[in-house]
């Protein structure tokens, strides 16, 4: 008898794995590009490269989707809807001076704290939606926001590299995982 994968897993747990070894990339690589002797690059324009790419993709995308329309219709919201600008210019400012930061404590901060901080602003971001916006976490949730401050909590006060990269890890995990359920 064959047993059949379960697409929605198969699909649920390859994303998980995909966005855990992306994430640990990108920080292992920041700091290693940080800490290189000699001329640094700006991470200013870091920033700016990476947001002119995700705009170029998006509207090739868009393009090929919709055609020749997409770029009228943008074109009419950005003309003549300064509210609609205005809705995406706020939480884009804030992604914008989070990325900057982001190469301020990649240059100064040891990866695990990163990765910890970084996954650190999902739980805010619960715990925000909770406190401001009157929504209900399930138990299952609720435990992984627990889990989640008692691993950063740890991670401040223990400095044993294979120690907190398995809590990052477990953390990262945990956390994905009780979201997406």
């Amino acid at each position: 008898m064959v047993i059949q994968p379960d697409r929605h897993a198969l699909l649920k747990y390859g994303s998980l794995s995909f966005i855990v070894v992306q994430n640990t990339t990108l920080i292992l690589v920041g700091v290693h590009s940080r800490r290189q002797e000699g001329p640094q690059y700006l991470g200013s324009v870091a920033v700016l490269l990476t947001e002119v790419l995700k705009t170029l993709i998006s509207l090739t995308c868009a393009l090929i989707d919709s055609g020749s329309g997409v770029l009228s219709e943008l074109r009419g919201y950005v003309v003549h809807d300064p509210l609609w600008v205005l809705a995406f210019a706020l939480p884009s400012l804030c992604y914008c001076v989070h990325n900057n930061l982001w190469y301020v404590a990649v240059t100064h901060l040891d990866p695990v704290t990163i990765a910890v901080m970084t996954q650190l602003k999902i739980v805010m971001a619960a715990l925000f939606s909770v406190l401001l916006l009157g929504r209900k976490l399930g138990a299952r949730r609720g435990a992984a926001l627990t889990q989640t401050l008692t691993l950063t909590l740890t991670q401040t006060q223990t400095q044993t590299l294979t120690l907190t990269l398995t809590l990052t890890l477990t953390l990262t995990l945990t956390l994905t995982l009780a979201l997406t359920l």
